[in-house]
């Protein structure tokens, strides 16, 4: 997996999942697809990561714990001019019709992977979302 990103030598993920053991495979796979990754466990920390560090991707569960959802991370992030066009994979457990009412419609930076997750599933709506090459 490639993710592009203008003069970066190892882009950056932002990953906001509160589940340890399942943020820890996905910081696993994505060093190895060469890439740094912060993880956070919030809505707010994946705001706070964003805003300061600038990631090529952000990857975002919906339902976490404390203040905030995913999707009203998402809403905050797309009214923001510096982030309206940050591609993210949004990924949950829930049923797929009802994560997709919870998403904004329409939007080519968002794509929507379900849990449990398929890594070839993963890797290609990061392909999608960021514009990568194989």
């Amino acid at each position: 997996m490639t993710v592009q990103t203008e003069g970066a030598a190892r882009p950056l993920v932002v990953v906001a999942e509160d589940d340890a053991a399942f943020a820890g495979v996905l910081d696993d796979r994505l060093r190895a697809a060469g890439l740094d990754v912060i993880v956070v466990g919030t809505a707010v920390a994946a705001l706070q990561a964003v805003r300061v560090r600038r990631p090529a991707l952000l990857v975002l569960d919906i339902q976490m714990p404390g203040f905030g959802t995913g999707p009203d991370a998402l809403g905050v992030l797309r009214k923001d001019d510096a982030f309206r066009t940050l591609p993210v994979v949004v990924m949950t457990s829930l049923r797929e019709q009802e994560a997709l009412r919870m998403l904004p419609e329409g939007d080519p930076q968002l794509a929507l992977v379900l849990k449990p997750l398929d890594w070839g599933l993963f890797s290609a709506a990061v392909k999608r979302v960021t514009g990568a090459g194989a």
